[in-house]
């Protein structure tokens, strides 16, 4: 079998099917075995376990997704690429390799009810696949994925360096950066360095949301608001969309026992949550 590990054997293959890779697409080919180790260490993989992995490319993640877990589904949008996943994986039993759009894709066409998501995504779609995925009703049991450093940071990061992206995420899943991957783990190489992000999900502030009856589109463009000007002090930020009196806001604060100088990076999720229940309660 080839070792698409090796940037020989990629280069072979890319000359074979007329391939140049491509930046758009985020196609990187992870070379190092050690990451790729630490990538299939994070998703803790059992032969019970169906992982959906989006962008395999040449495959290099596929085969050791595919021998400790018990089916594998490889959505990949370049044909090319299909191609070359069909002659190398077509030995393998329990793999499935799907030519389609992630963003598109239905899982309950393929009886999907349950899955880990493990895959090295392209930056450019990063925030569209957690999206897809931590919305969804069906939600992965799992999300292992392989970010650009600085992406990996945000979606991980803790009061006071909080974004709208890390309390879109970890409103829906406990995240945290597992490893780092220097970039000249890649071939080509990026111009930046990468990180392995483990994501599990959790329903528990979606519930409080629930509870109340709370839209959580609403709660969201309430946070992004609320990070207009993450430098400036929350109290300003508030005032400037919600219309409401300095003091209110200054009392509102205070019985959540927010500092008043707070800034919108210095709140977790939880907070957040207590924030605009109480916010719906004075509208």
């Amino acid at each position: 079998m080839l070792d698409v590990s090796d940037s020989r054997v990629i280069k072979t293959l890319c000359d074979k099917y007329d391939i140049t890779p491509t930046k758009e697409r985020g196609q990187n080919f992870l070379v190092d075995k050690r990451s790729l180790g630490k990538i299939v260490e994070t998703a803790n993989l059992s032969k019970n376990d169906t992982v959906l992995e989006i962008g395999p490319g040449m495959g290099v993640l596929t085969i050791e997704l595919a021998r400790r877990a018990g089916r594998v589904l490889c959505v990949e949008i370049d044909g090319k690429m299909v191609k070359i996943l069909q002659e190398v994986f077509k030995d393998f039993k329990n793999i499935e390799i799907v030519h389609q759009n992630i963003l598109r894709i239905n899982l309950d066409d393929f009886g999907i009810k349950k899955y880990k998501i493990v895959s090295n995504i392209p930056y450019k779609i990063t925030t569209l696949i957690l999206e897809k995925f931590l919305t969804k009703e069906i939600s992965p049991e799992l999300a292992v994925f392989l970010l650009q450093k600085e992406v990996a940071e945000r979606v991980s990061a803790k009061p006071p360096e909080m974004s709208a992206l890390a309390v879109f995420v970890q409103f829906y899943g406990e995240s945290r950066v597992a490893a780092q991957v220097p970039r000249h783990c890649f071939w080509p190489q990026p111009k930046v360095d990468s990180a392995i992000v483990e994501i599990k999900p959790r329903e528990k502030y979606s519930k409080i949301l629930e509870e109340f009856n709370f839209d959580r589109d609403e709660f969201f463009k309430f946070v992004h608001k609320s990070f207009s000007s993450p430098r400036r002090q929350l109290q300003n930020n508030l005032k400037a969309f919600l219309g409401w009196e300095r003091e209110k806001i200054l009392e509102l604060l205070e019985k959540l026992e927010f500092n008043a100088e707070i800034r919108a990076e210095e709140l977790d999720v939880k907070d957040w949550v207590e924030l605009f229940k109480n916010v719906k309660f004075q509208s």
